[in-house]
């Protein structure tokens, strides 16, 4: 257990914080265009492409974003 009495909530960090976005295609065939985190706060449906290096079928993208950012999205094929 500890506390954060000293901490006063006015933030004092950056304006963005990086979140990363992981999906397993372990059971789905991935289509040529590959996979997409968009919809909701994102945008569209092709907001952001996700990338796959190690061909482990696990897709990723790290974004910055707002701290408290709060909302849908969804993984796109």
């Amino acid at each position: 257990y500890n506390s954060c009495d000293a901490c006063d909530g006015s933030g004092g960090g950056g304006d963005t914080v990086s979140l990363t976005f992981n999906v397993n295609t372990a059971s789905i065939e991935v289509g040529p265009n590959g996979i997409y985190l968009g919809g909701g706060v994102f945008g569209d449906a092709q907001a952001y492409a996700m990338s796959d290096d190690d061909n482990d079928g696990v897709w990723t993208v790290t974004l910055e974003v707002a701290p408290g950012l709060s909302g849908n999205y969804i993984f796109l094929n």
